[in-house]
């Protein structure tokens, strides 16, 4: 990355994971023991690891591994706050990918195939170990992403649909056609995908407004829930301010 560090997939989400708990071991999958280790207090701007929910989605920026690219890819998917809906809490809403507003949601699509084929979660072992070939499974993934930013997804069915047929959603002059017409359908189990993905509008947005009055520039980022219960109205057309979105929280800079 960056900053010249060599860190896996796993390296990334082990220190995700030992940033918000409370313990001073690190997390292992395959049960092993060992300290954190993670070198915040030695850096130029030494800081500890929070050991607690995440603040705000600027706060993983801090967390080792994580790089600008990671950022891009995952960003726009992620927010610290909880559904209401509690099994709708750690699933990814698939009904809101897309690549309209740049960047690619394909790396995003290709954790949550791979996270549904796995077997064991602490093992490096699917059902289908094509699932773990990259140039297998980004065009199917490109196909998934391109389907979601022109029409959306409905429906996990919709997905499973493409997923069994991906040359289908493609026209036969697409250099994805043929590569994907000569390669077997990947073995994707619907209700390990219901486990960790659903389809649904969306909830939580993040608004960015800017401003320049003469030389001084104004930024303001604010979060609104939509569905969020309002607490403290400040209009008497409650019913207008509830559809508007509740603030979570506001910042100017």
């Amino acid at each position: 990355n960056s900053d010249g560090q060599f860190v896996s997939r796993l390296d990334v989400a082990r220190a995700v994971i030992d940033w918000a708990d409370t313990d001073a071991q690190m997390f292992s999958p395959e049960g092993g023991s060992a300290a954190e280790d993670y070198h915040y207090d030695a850096q130029k701007d030494r800081y500890l690891a929070h050991d607690n929910r995440l603040d705000s989605l600027e706060e993983i920026k801090q967390i080792r591994g994580v790089s600008d690219e990671f950022l891009e890819a995952f960003g726009p998917y992620l927010t610290v706050y909880p559904n209401s809906d509690p099994t709708r809490n750690c699933r990814v809403n698939l009904g809101t990918i897309s690549n309209r507003l740049g960047g690619d949601c394909a790396p995003l699509v290709m954790g949550v195939l791979r996270a549904a084929a796995m077997i064991d979660p602490t093992k490096s072992a699917a059902a289908d170990p094509t699932i773990l070939d990259d140039v297998k499974l980004y065009p199917l993934a490109t196909i998934l992403c391109d389907r979601a930013s022109s029409g959306g997804f409905d429906s996990i069915d919709t997905i499973m649909k493409v997923i069994a047929k991906p040359e289908s959603a493609v026209m036969s002059d697409d250099p994805r056609y043929r590569v994907l017409q000569g390669m077997k359908p990947l073995t994707v189990d619907r209700g390990a995908l219901d486990a960790i993905a659903y389809v649904g509008p969306p909830r939580t947005y993040r608004i960015v407004a800017t401003g320049t009055s003469g030389k001084v520039k104004k930024k303001i980022t604010a979060i609104i829930d939509t569905r969020r219960s309002l607490e403290n109205p400040m209009t008497l057309n409650v019913q207008s301010e509830q559809a508007a979105g509740v603030l979570q929280y506001w910042r100017e800079e």
